[in-house]
């Protein structure tokens, strides 16, 4: 089931490249399955995509962060607030 749900996230993303929320959805069902890299992957396109989504920013900060990368987190969470 959450195989299929990234099938048709991705294709969402694909889509609509440049919402937000298909990247979101797509980094959280990954995440659900265990693949945490392909999240921060999926979170780093969407800010490419949609480099002035505040949440993108929040939400790679937010899992970075989880993984124990502070470092890394701590420009993503400075673009959020200043978003």
């Amino acid at each position: 089931m959450v195989d299929d749900a990234i099938s048709h996230l991705s294709r969402a993303t694909l889509l609509c490249a440049d919402l937000p929320q298909p990247w979101i959805a797509l980094a959280e069902a990954q995440v659900s399955k265990g693949s945490e890299q392909r999240a921060v992957d999926t979170l780093r396109a969407a800010i490419l995509a949609a480099p002035d989504s505040a949440e993108v920013h929040f939400k790679l900060a937010r899992l970075l962060l989880d993984l124990g990368y502070p470092t890394d987190a701590l420009p993503n969470l400075r673009q959020a607030a200043r978003l």
